[in-house]
């Protein structure tokens, strides 16, 4: 006994229809929405991730330039190039350039990432209140991300 193929009619149209052609763009639509919200939050933290490291290299390169320089940091960050950092960093989305408040007289500083897009981002090393006369967000609303020695 042998199976054959069902066979269709003469003349008609073989594909898919219409309906079916839909269902499966609905169904590649909304995978598409799905990853492009995940990949969306990824960079955030990225971004995040980035804004920290390069504050904690700048923080490095200020000990780094205190060392050398007789106990005192710079006046400002370009003082660092190109010996300890070169080019000196700028936020990974505005471009905007990090905050740097050195003190006068006390031997410290306050660096600044303003643009820091997510607070659950935040490493646990983040200064609240005012330092240096500079807002550094409080325990409700812990941005911008701050760091001093």
């Amino acid at each position: 006994m042998s199976v054959s193929a069902p066979r269709s009619a003469p003349g008609a149209a073989k594909g898919f229809s219409l309906a079916e052609l839909l269902v499966v763009l609905g169904v590649i639509s909304i995978l598409a929405a799905t990853v492009m919200v995940s990949l969306s939050d990824s960079r955030v933290k990225a971004r995040d991730a980035q804004r920290v490291s390069e504050l904690q290299n700048l923080k490095v390169a200020l000990e780094l330039y205190r060392d050398a320089n007789g106990g005192t940091y710079p006046a400002s960050l370009s003082d660092l190039t190109p010996t300890y950092v070169d080019p000196v960093p700028s936020d990974p989305l505005s471009g905007n350039a990090y905050t740097y408040v050195p003190s006068s007289g006390n031997g410290t500083y306050v660096l600044i990432a303003p643009d820091f897009e997510k607070a659950s981002n935040l490493p646990d090393d983040d200064k609240n209140g005012t330092i240096l006369n500079q807002d550094c967000g409080n325990a409700d609303d812990p941005l911008p991300y701050c760091v001093q020695p």
